[in-house]
């Protein structure tokens, strides 16, 4: 949050001030209304950053935290029932939209893909609150195959590939697999990513069956792919490839007409020298 005269940011070590207390990041009922409590009565809320410019939490008069701490046990049964009315609403329009767009998945494979993307604090896409649910099932569902039925985690967590490589290199098993479960690209969400060609879905397949050396030499093709993307300047034309006729051409050209120019000068001196010749 910017700095203003409200909300001055301090640091963990300076002086705390009289009568205030700190109250840590992580509960947003009590965050929310000793912020908004502090305002309300005049005073100063003070934002704690650390090093990296990371909020750590707020400082606030103690009385109004310690209001706000009761107010929140007197209340933490209702609001739960809330949150979980929401989460219930928020799972059901998410299923719903999944088995409309996998219609092959199997049950137990919902259940899984939904619990794993509904994970609370998980920054997971299902607790994302700017998407359709459409577009959540489909992403919930892709991340799901990843993990569970391909060997992307190995690709990262042991053999020491990028997220970016792990994904590549599992494409074409995610889309089989999601294709299997009933999943169209024409009528459905498209990925990210364009379709891959023929030969890097050859060779993807492979890397699952041959191993590293199979792996190095697709890594060396997509190092080779991005490295020429580097080297253009954006709105640059590709340079015009001549053949070597067309490279040889505007040589003999000087060369034939400099030729005629010498015999021309030659053939005027000697009619000088001898004019009855």
């Amino acid at each position: 949050m910017a700095e203003n005269e409200y909300e001055p940011i301090v640091a963990p070590k300076d002086a705390m001030p009289k009568g205030y207390v700190f109250v840590p990041k992580g509960d947003v009922y009590v965050t929310r209304h000793c912020r908004t409590r502090t305002h309300e009565a005049h005073r100063t809320v003070y934002v704690v950053e650390g090093k990296t410019q990371k909020t750590q939490g707020i400082r606030v008069p103690s009385f109004i935290y310690t209001q706000v701490q009761e107010d929140a046990a007197t209340t933490a049964s209702a609001r739960a029932a809330v949150v979980s009315k929401v989460d219930v609403s928020r799972a059901n329009k998410i299923r719903s939209a999944l088995k409309i767009q996998f219609s092959q998945m199997p049950d137990d494979e919902v259940e899984k893909a939904l619990g794993r993307t509904l994970v609370k604090r998980s920054k997971r896409v299902g607790r994302c609150g700017t998407l359709s649910s459409e577009r959540i099932a489909f992403l919930a569902v892709q991340a799901h195959v990843r993990h569970v039925h391909t060997q992307y985690d190995k690709l990262i967590y042991r053999d020491g590939h990028s997220q970016e490589e792990a994904r590549e290199l599992t494409l074409d098993i995610v889309r089989d697999k999601m294709k299997e479960w009933g999943w169209n690209a024409r009528n459905g969400f498209k990925s990210n990513k364009p379709d891959p060609k023929e030969s890097r879905r050859t060779g993807s397949r492979e890397v699952q069956k041959s191993g590293p050396e199979a792996l190095k030499k697709l890594n060396l093709k997509a190092l080779e792919k991005s490295s020429s993307k580097r080297l253009k300047r954006p709105g640059s034309r590709e340079p015009k490839t001549l053949t070597t006729a067309q490279v040889r051409k505007p040589k003999e050209r000087a060369w034939n007409q400099s030729s005629l120019d010498v015999m021309e000068n030659l053939v005027e001196r000697l009619q000088a020298l001898d004019p009855q010749h």
